[in-house]
């Protein structure tokens, strides 16, 4: 006699012998038919099984086709169409949040904050069905666009793939970036704006330029690039000699630009950097002085000959489009550091500057502490 080791039931889910199983002889196990007393499943032991089920006893098994017998209807057990609850959710998502409004506000704040929420809900429902911009809701860099072609193509592919490179090294994740009519579209919701010069860079309007000044002190970031790689030992002057610099820098109010030195932010935002090449090394990067502005001493403007973004371009396939000299691929490693830091700055600020003051800082909560 084999005693049931495990059966299944009605579901056909395997599960332990229940009080009422019986065990089955040997040969009533090959020829007998499941039943109350002997569920099908396995009769035995760990050692030695086998399996009683019903598929031996069915001869025929074919599918009933109809017709239905009379008092008997189709129904289908889950329907083929959905239905769309998400607007309804969303109401009592919103009525559960004016709700809890009132019953924090009801307590002795007075219902002003009530009618002040109500029409911020308000306009944000009017304005629902205004489009809003990438940048806005995600991490996008933004191009001048000069009106040449190729240029304009070098700082798309250029931006796009120092995206890549900052989603491969970093946790910023930027999207495709963005052309700019610096006459008509907005700047604030870029971190940073790569602009290059050309031949044909006409005046800049007092309106943009307007625009460009609030993108600045609201602590935004534009990269000027002759991509030239002239050396410019002195940057006022090549202001009043460079006509495409002049054309833009002569109309902002900047305070004056200094040397980017190796000590400064922009060489340790990441990487440690002593050099900021492109795709032309030995140029030096301007970048604007920050010691009366009140951005947090972060610059707004940074300029320099060196082609950043030809540097950094490539293919779909991740090819470079332009070679680099005098450094080759070292070179080129080295301009996407420089994109790197770039983006970093132009996102967190000096908070690396902050940094190296924590060792005076910690000796003086140290000594603080000693005394008390």
């Amino acid at each position: 006699m084999l005693p049931p080791l495990t059966v299944l039931d009605g579901f056909g889910r395997e599960m332990a012998p229940p009080p009422d199983a019986v065990p089955v002889g040997a040969e009533q196990l090959l020829e007998g038919v499941p039943g109350p007393g002997h569920p099908p499943g396995y009769y035995g032991h760990q050692l030695f099984r086998r399996a009683l089920n019903l598929g031996g006893s069915v001869a025929d098994v074919r599918a009933y086709r109809g017709p239905l017998p009379d008092g008997v209807d189709a129904v289908a057990r889950f329907g083929t169409t959905t239905v769309d609850l998400s607007a309804w959710l969303f109401a009592l998502a919103l009525a559960l949040l004016l709700v809890d409004i009132v019953a924090g506000l009801i307590g002795g704040q007075g219902w002003a904050s009530v009618l002040i929420a109500l029409a911020v809900l308000g306009v944000a429902d009017a304005r629902a069905e205004e489009p809003v911009p990438v940048g806005a809701l995600a991490i996008q860099f933004g191009y001048v666009v000069t009106g040449n072609a190729e240029v304009d193509r070098i700082s798309a592919l250029g931006l796009t793939a120092l995206g890549r490179v900052l989603a491969e090294r970093t946790s910023v994740v930027p999207v495709p970036p963005q052309p700019i009519d610096i006459e008509r579209d907005p700047l604030v919701f870029h971190p940073f704006v790569y602009w290059p010069m050309t031949d044909l860079q006409a005046a800049v309007s007092e309106a943009a330029v307007a625009r460009i000044e609030a993108y600045l002190q609201s602590g935004g970031l534009i990269v000027f690039d002759t991509r030239d790689g002239s050396p410019v030992a002195q940057l006022d002057a090549a202001r009043r000699a460079d006509p495409r610099l002049a054309k833009v820098l002569g109309s902002l109010d900047l305070p004056p630009l200094v040397p980017v030195s190796g000590g400064h932010v922009l060489g340790r935002s990441f990487y440690l950097l002593g050099s900021f090449p492109g795709r032309w090394a030995g140029n030096q990067v301007w970048i604007e002085s920050t010691a009366d502005r009140s951005r947090d001493e972060v610059a707004g403007v940074v300029v320099g000959a060196a082609g950043w973004a030809a540097a950094w371009a490539t293919d779909p396939t991740g090819r470079p489009l332009f070679p680099v000299t005098p450094g080759g691929e070292r070179q080129r490693e080295l301009a996407y550091r420089f994109g790197v830091n770039l983006a970093m700055y132009a996102m967190t600020g000096n908070y690396k500057s902050d940094q190296a003051h924590t060792r005076t800082i910690l000796q003086r909560l140290r000594r603080a502490a000693e005394r008390r």
